[in-house]
């Protein structure tokens, strides 16, 4: 009967296994166990990204941000063609296509599209609307680009975790 053995000097994603006699082998691990206890489900453990697919992980994020620049450089274009307030419009529409596509595809790859395209259609939402909102600071919505400069402050004084 075969043991798993916990050895220090081998990667996380091998295990040494204990052979009938007595030597230890290495191979690499082919189910995973995730600690749940926070999330029940991410991306991680849906697509298993560990190992070999670790890559996946960070690509996750990098198509978004990758999808922000793209978004920054056509949502001005988008903005002055149709008009500032069609472009939050479309860009909000297509933000909630994309959550919709993220959160229901069990294909990686159309996962990773929505991400990009998600961060154009952020973009384009975003860039417009904090125009709109200091173009025509009016008594009604002078307390908004205020707000708005506040809370983006307090994000980045608030440490992650």
């Amino acid at each position: 009967m075969d043991n798993i053995v916990f050895n220090a000097s081998l990667s996380k994603c091998t295990v040494g296994i204990e052979s009938d006699t007595n030597s230890t082998v290495s191979g690499s691990c082919s189910k995973w166990t995730y600690d749940t206890s926070e999330y029940s489900s991410t991306i991680t453990t849906e697509f298993n990204l560990v190992c070999s697919q670790s890559w996946l992980s960070p690509a996750y994020q990098t198509c978004y941000i990758l999808g922000t620049l793209a978004g920054d450089l056509i949502g001005g274009t988008i903005s002055d063609r149709f008009g500032r307030r069609t472009a939050f419009r479309i860009g909000v529409l297509a933000s909630f296509l994309c959550v919709l596509v993220i959160g229901f595809s069990p294909w990686l790859p159309l996962i990773l599209f929505a991400r990009v395209m998600q961060g154009i259609a952020y973009t384009v939402m975003f860039c417009p609307s904090i125009t709109l909102i200091m173009i025509r600071p009016t008594q009604k919505n002078l307390f908004a680009p205020i707000a708005l400069k506040v809370i983006c402050m307090v994000a980045l004084l608030v440490p992650p975790g």
